[in-house]
């Protein structure tokens, strides 16, 4: 015997699905395989005290959010462990992976590197995304020599349909003299339920790629003594 939870989520509550609750009343008692049912009023959104059962499988952060991370050791002080992603020139290392094309440049970025400020990708496009920008890249925490979090979201393409934003992070920490640890992630918001599987794909594949690819050239501007982008 088993129980069964359903979340009715219509404009106006439970109005609308009386057809669903007389059919799973139904199953309830002829074959006896579900013990209740139980309607809630709801708005699609994440709740902290509901685990997914996709969520399990697949180890992600959250029913709507899917996370992942990569770390690595720079051989280079803090300091330039830390500024690297953000300060240093970004299209050395966002030079494209498979669908992703490479970032040429980036517009209004006059107040990039400090909390608040923005930045916006701009690529020459491909098959699959339009020449331009791309989306907005926000700071939205700075802890000198331990952190960076920024956020990336007004998506220009329609590519990107089954995600409402990301969540980037970059930690640092001293190991020995001259070697720093580092952590890199992504996560990133599912638009819906039904988006789930396409936003899992891009993250693990495509996204998950495209950080690969970054972080090499990220610890190669980290590791050299050229100066920053974004001097601030």
């Amino acid at each position: 015997m088993s129980s069964f939870f359903l979340q009715q989520c219509t404009p106006n509550g439970l109005n609308g699905g009386m057809k669903w609750q007389i059919r799973l009343l139904w199953l309830n008692s002829v074959s006896k395989k579900i013990d209740h049912v139980v309607f809630q009023d709801c708005q699609l959104e994440s709740k902290p005290d509901f685990q997914s059962p996709i969520a399990e499988i697949f180890h992600v952060s959250s029913p709507m959010h899917i996370s992942t991370t990569l770390t690595a050791t720079f051989t280079c002080p803090l300091e330039r462990a830390f500024r690297a992603p953000i300060q240093g020139d970004a299209t050395r290392f966002l030079d494209g992976y498979l669908l992703q094309p490479p970032v040429i440049g980036f517009e209004d970025d006059a107040t990039w590197g400090r909390p608040g400020g923005v930045r916006y990708p701009v690529t020459a496009g491909n098959l699959f995304l339009r020449a331009g920008r791309t989306f907005r890249d926000m700071v939205l925490e700075r802890v000198e020599n331990v952190r960076w979090r920024w956020r990336i979201d007004q998506f220009y393409s329609p590519t990107l349909w089954f995600t409402t934003e990301g969540i980037g992070e970059w930690e640092v920490a001293q190991q020995a003299e001259g070697r720093v640890a580092v952590l890199y992630r992504y996560t990133f918001a599912v638009r819906a339920w039904w988006a789930w599987p396409m936003c899992f794909l891009y993250v693990r594949v495509q996204h998950r790629g495209m950080m690969r690819k970054a972080l090499r050239g990220i610890q190669a501007q980290a590791e050299s003594d050229g100066a920053w982008v974004y001097p601030v």
